[in-house]
């Protein structure tokens, strides 16, 4: 479902970086962090669609990689001219 909102609204890895307003960079997220940052870019995710993709995505420290989390979601890794 997440690709077909990316799909549908054209959105770019930049894109979906803003709209969630998370940076490449930041801390992995926890589960309230990544629940608020996916329901900016879908506000239309229930509780238990979020809590599903969170422990799919989540490593084995319990938080979710946002370099990963992106490249889930647009099927594979792509840089950003996002840069520190």
């Amino acid at each position: 479902m997440i690709r077909e909102t990316i799909e549908s609204q054209n959105l770019n890895i930049d894109d979906i970086l803003f709209q969630m307003k998370i940076k490449i960079w930041d801390d992995p997220l926890d589960f309230n962090k990544f629940t608020a940052s996916l329901r900016r870019l879908d506000p239309s995710f229930s509780d238990g669609q979020c809590r599903t993709l969170f422990q799919k995505l989540k490593g084995g420290d319990g938080l979710v990689n946002i370099e990963s989390m992106i490249g889930n979601f647009l099927g594979s890794f792509r840089d950003t001219v996002d840069f520190k």
